[in-house]
């Protein structure tokens, strides 16, 4: 009987750990924290200008890789601090 505890007391302190690492991500970068803050959406771009309030405009070339940065939306861009 008492194996069956401490087994399920491991189990039950595992997920409540898993839960916290969901909940609190140690593992975002400081960009992601940084978008995250600033009203954006982390996300995959699939090129270089991802959505950069600098690369909007005439004469813009991107370059085609993919590229994670901050997803501020229609009609917003990301200006590295806050979505605008």
């Amino acid at each position: 009987m008492a194996k069956k505890t401490i087994i399920i007391s491991i189990i039950i302190i595992l997920a409540i750990a898993i839960s916290l690492l969901f909940i609190f991500n140690p593992f975002k970068s400081q960009e992601q924290k940084i978008c995250d803050s600033g009203g954006g959406d982390w996300k995959q771009f699939p090129n270089g200008c991802v959505d950069s309030c600098s690369s909007k405009g005439e004469d813009i070339f991107c370059t085609q890789v993919l590229t994670m940065g901050c997803d501020c939306g229609e009609g917003n861009c990301w200006d590295g601090i806050s979505c605008v």
